[in-house]
């Protein structure tokens, strides 16, 4: 005779499974329940950042401190989008050297003629690599020209830009900081890894 309260128990026992199954599951597809900035926050933290107050209405959160040696920040930022441009409303930029000035060159994949806000860019500067141009292209800001662009786009940034990890990414260049940024609150832990490695690796001695 079969026992229909051990099966009955049973069957409980694995709808129970599966809801917690399904409970796990779905707190690590949403970051353990935490939104993109507090998961932010707790990368920044495991990497030595410090939250710094945000000291306008455009910033949303800020995170400072020294990486490698290197003065690193992490900025989340609101910003404004023209008409019809299908991007986030917010901007999430890790520069690692002295913030500030601005930026000298911009450098992105030479198949994209929009720049990280949806404006159309200029025409790219030629670094002379033929094999670099092909791949990324480098657009001098409105105050610089072209020798500035050659002075910070030099043989070995071009050579770490061929590597793999730098594809599909934006990269603003200054004498004395490296800034990369990205659409939306950047949170995953390896995208914000990638970027920070990018950044500390092409910085120049200041």
């Amino acid at each position: 005779m079969i026992d229909t309260s051990a099966l009955t128990s049973m069957g409980t026992l694995v709808a129970v499974g599966a809801v917690v199954a399904f409970a796990v599951i779905f707190a690590l597809l949403r970051g353990f329940g935490g939104d993109p900035l507090e998961r932010l926050a707790r990368w920044a933290n495991s990497t030595g950042l410090h939250y710094v107050a945000p000291v306008s209405g455009e910033l949303l959160a800020m995170f400072v401190g020294q990486v490698e040696g290197r003065r690193v920040e992490i900025r989340v930022a609101r910003v404004a989008r023209g008409f019809g441009v299908d991007l986030p409303t917010t901007l999430t930029t890790v520069t690692v050297g002295s913030p500030g000035g601005g930026a000298v060159c911009v450098l992105q994949p030479a198949a994209w003629v929009m720049d990280r806000d949806g404006h159309e860019v200029g025409e790219p500067v030629a670094s002379g690599d033929e094999y670099f141009d092909e791949r990324w292209s480098a657009r001098a800001d409105a105050d610089a020209d072209a020798d500035a662009v050659a002075l910070l786009v030099t043989p070995g940034l071009r050579a770490r830009l061929l590597a793999a990890d730098a594809d599909g990414l934006v990269i603003e260049l200054s004498p004395r900081a490296v800034a990369i940024p990205m659409p939306g609150v950047c949170s995953e832990a390896r995208e914000l890894d990638r970027r920070l490695a990018l950044a500390l690796a092409l910085i120049s001695p200041e």
